[in-house]
């Protein structure tokens, strides 16, 4: 009975609420197969082998690609076959990511006896995953309000924007992939070897400089064929080019409030890490109600970059304060 108010929050409209409504069932009944994915994917990174990590995140993709062709083409399932593959998909690799602590690894294991739960333990994992979890909820709001908003400005909006935001993301994933991989490494050397840690903060700062750059570049050249490879539509292309402008001006900034999460959260430092992910999504919401009031629809735009360039600042306001606990590696 709550599916239809969860559908009608996600933005769907007359036309795609059916097959929205599809979607998100079968993703709901699959979803503890994606968990468990995500839970062994960072169980597995966090032991250090990073190649088996990789290993089963490209397994899950080529895996989802392939299931995508035979639902859509060959089963004509729709979006109902699309869902089911993603589902799949996440089980496949999350088969493999056990086999790997059942059967490889030196230090995990699979084995229910030695799942046990104390305070300490409940303690340190509460204290990365909630800044974690409290991020994802943002990240998931703040899609819904910027839908609901965008769809004031019509369905062409709302698709350039769903274009833009996927071009988007395949930086974004790369950069937040390199912040995320580097955490353990920054956690083994925090007590271990403080020049290895400043080391590494330096080689990710290095290249989110560069990727930041290279990407930017790219979009800034190619923004509209960019656009054009989902549609023909002259109208939507330039929408679509016009958001996209835009939000790479933040992706610098975003990939840095990505490595500021990953340093307090390696570092222990909790409530700095809490409000790396409190911030973002407490700055959107009131910067959206006053852009979109003052500047229509580019208001809108604009908003996300602002609610990056906020969290971004008091990141680099948190590091600087806290750069006693962390001396010598943050302040020589």
């Amino acid at each position: 009975p709550l599916i239809d108010p969860i559908v009608h929050g996600l933005g769907a409209t007359s036309d795609s609420f059916g097959f929205t409504k599809d979607y998100v069932m079968v993703m709901l009944i699959g979803s503890p197969f994606v968990v468990l994915f995500f839970t062994l994917e960072n169980i597995v990174r966090s032991e250090g082998s990073a190649i088996t990590s990789m290993t089963g995140m490209i397994l899950s993709v080529v895996v989802n690609i392939m299931l995508d062709a035979l639902v859509i083409f060959v089963c004509h399932w729709g979006v109902i076959g699309v869902a089911s593959a993603t589902v799949i998909s996440n089980l496949a690799a999350s088969s493999f990511y056990a086999f790997h602590m059942g059967y490889k690894s030196q230090f995990l294991t699979v084995s229910v006896k030695w799942f046990k739960v104390g305070l300490d333990i409940l303690s340190n994992v509460l204290k990365i995953g909630i800044p974690v979890f409290i991020m994802s909820i943002f990240l998931g709001a703040m899609s819904l309000i910027f839908n609901h908003f965008l769809v004031e400005y019509g369905d062409k909006a709302v698709a350039a924007y769903g274009i833009s935001s996927r071009l988007f993301q395949f930086p974004e994933f790369i950069l937040m992939g390199l912040c995320e991989g580097v955490v353990p490494l920054i956690a083994f050397s925090f007590t271990a070897d403080k020049l290895r840690m400043k080391n590494t903060i330096g080689f990710t700062l290095k290249a989110i400089v560069t990727l930041a750059v290279m990407f930017g570049v790219i979009v800034y050249l190619i923004s509209d064929h960019l656009i054009g490879l989902f549609t023909n539509d002259p109208q939507l292309i330039k929408i679509g080019s016009y958001i996209l402008h835009v939000t790479f001006l933040s992706i610098f900034i975003t990939g840095m409030s990505s490595l500021f999460t990953g340093i307090f959260q390696a570092t222990a430092q909790g409530t700095a890490a809490f409000v790396m992910s409190f911030i973002q999504g407490i700055t959107l919401i009131p910067v959206l109600f006053i852009a979109n009031q003052v500047n229509g629809f580019h208001g809108v735009v604009w908003s996300l970059v602002i609610a990056d360039t906020v969290a971004f600042l008091v990141g680099a306001i948190m590091l600087y304060a806290l750069r006693n606990k962390l001396q010598p590696e943050l302040n020589s």
